[in-house]
């Protein structure tokens, strides 16, 4: 396994509502791969169990394991959208009609999600290219929230290979990329309860941790 940078080419904006790493993503294609997702788990009724050597993605030497993978990463613009159940994206604000937002497809979800609009996201991370760019390619359509109204669609899966040490996927510059358990790595922040490893929703996946963007002087 070796660093990597792994790239989605979007077609519409990214709905964030988790922390949104990689290891997640290509968890879920893996369990499609095998025939071993239980959808029971997606609707939050077990904890479930990670089988670490089911995911092409390197883990951290420092307990409790994490993958090596970054959070999302973008360089394009950060918003806040509130939604109703279809995609609205830009059209819902410049129809020519009237619309009835209590009721069917045009009814407000009552939330507000953070949104990233940009021509393209990526992660670092140390894994298998060839496994991660395949199964990527056959099981993953659409990334973060809201996929169901079309939000976070990918138009092409690419990876290519970095320069550098392994520990570049969780920490560039002082900074880290992902949420890191506190018990992990030396920083002068006051850790709070944070998801480090998937199904970030779920509250078993939480512990001590610093967020990502936190400074740090290194691991332990």
């Amino acid at each position: 396994m070796r660093l990597l940078r792994v790239t989605a080419k979007l077609a519409a904006p990214v709905a964030v509502n988790n922390p949104l790493n990689l290891d997640g993503i290509v968890l879920y294609a893996a369990l499609r791969e095998n025939g071993n997702f239980d959808q029971s788990v997606s609707r939050g009724k077990s904890a479930p169990v990670i089988d670490f050597d089911a995911v092409p993605v390197a883990v951290s030497d420092f307990e409790p394991r994490v993958f090596m993978s970054s959070d999302l990463q973008h360089a394009g613009e950060g918003r806040k959208g509130k939604f109703v159940r279809k995609r609205d994206g830009v059209d819902f604000h410049h129809m020519k009609r009237k619309v009835h937002t209590g009721g069917g497809p045009w009814k407000d979800m009552m939330k507000s999600i953070s949104m990233v609009v940009a021509e393209c996201v990526w992660w670092h991370c140390v894994g298998d290219r060839r496994v991660i760019q395949s199964l990527l390619d056959k099981h993953i359509t659409h990334v973060g929230a809201l996929r169901a109204q079309g939000y976070g669609r990918v138009r092409e899966w690419g990876i290519s290979a970095e320069a550098g040490d392994s520990s570049l996927a969780v920490c560039r510059d002082g900074r880290l990329l992902r949420t890191v358990p506190a018990s992990a790595c030396d920083c002068d922040s006051v850790p709070v309860l944070l998801p480090v490893r998937p199904p970030y929703w779920h509250r078993d996946s939480q512990v001590l941790a610093y967020p990502a963007g936190t400074r740090t002087r290194g691991f332990f």
